[in-house]
């Protein structure tokens, strides 16, 4: 597993994973905005994989948008306090899973998710996240990150590329999405609730011909119902059924 939970790494890999150099990591030091854990042997301070992430994505936060570091603090609090949903494993995982990006969305008070793109839309188009009172916000793609970080291990490796889940996605939509007017009018047929069955005839692939039946209301007379049939659709052929005289 790549960065393993319970191993630890010293202040070199987390240079070369974070950029920062020995100077910048005494201030961040000196801010108390790095783990207290030192080795009992020598006293150099030792780093789990969550401490380089949470510190890489700070640092990377605080360079790209120009942002002094005690503006960090909450977004530290976050990836050290809040558990799996901002784990350097969840994230390595998401890539590994679905092939997509890991985006921070954060106004660094109190809006902080990591998710890949598809689960951030989400978000909007469900009415849990919204613009409105949203002053302002930042959006960082932790995929460099994440392989800068895996780069700087001891044993390095590679993640796939996290942009590979796209394409699935267009091809999955593509499936869903009617080709052409028949597809479009099939669809609309089979989400039409007055209707109690939809036919549709195929010739190499294309719709020929598409049959409905419609559930008629009993109450109506023989003439209110094909009044009803009239208005309701444009049909080339129109067949009703009589049971005793009237239209079943």
């Amino acid at each position: 597993m790549i960065g393993q939970y319970g191993k630890h790494y010293t202040a070199s890999v987390l240079k070369n994973a974070t950029g920062l150099t020995s100077r910048q990591i005494n201030d961040w030091d000196a801010r108390g905005m790095l783990p207290n854990a030192r080795t009992k042997e020598s006293g150099w301070r030792k780093f789990s994989i969550q401490d380089i992430f949470t510190i890489a994505v700070c640092a990377t936060m605080k360079e790209r948008f120009n942002l002094p570091l005690d503006s960090m603090r909450s977004l530290y609090d976050v990836y050290q306090e809040s558990g799996d949903n901002f784990s350097f494993q969840r994230a390595v995982k998401n890539v590994l899973s679905f092939q997509l990006p890991n985006i921070l969305f954060t106004d660094l008070k109190t809006i902080f998710l990591m998710e890949n793109p598809v689960s951030l839309a989400s978000f909007f188009e469900g009415g849990t996240l919204s613009i409105k009172g949203m002053d302002s916000a930042l959006v960082l793609n932790l995929g460099p990150i994440l392989q800068a970080i895996i780069t700087a291990l001891p044993f390095p490796a590679a993640l796939p590329n996290d942009t590979d889940g796209y394409s699935f996605m267009r091809q999955a939509k593509e499936r869903e999405r009617a080709r052409d007017i028949s597809e479009r009018e099939l669809l609309k047929l089979v989400r039409d609730n007055s209707l109690r069955r939809v036919e549709s005839q195929l010739k190499n692939g294309e719709i020929q011909t598409l049959v409905s039946e419609l559930s008629i209301d009993p109450n109506l007379s023989n003439d209110e119902i094909i009044q009803a049939v009239k208005g309701g659709g444009d049909f080339e052929t129109v067949t009703f059924q009589k049971r005793g005289g009237k239209i079943s």
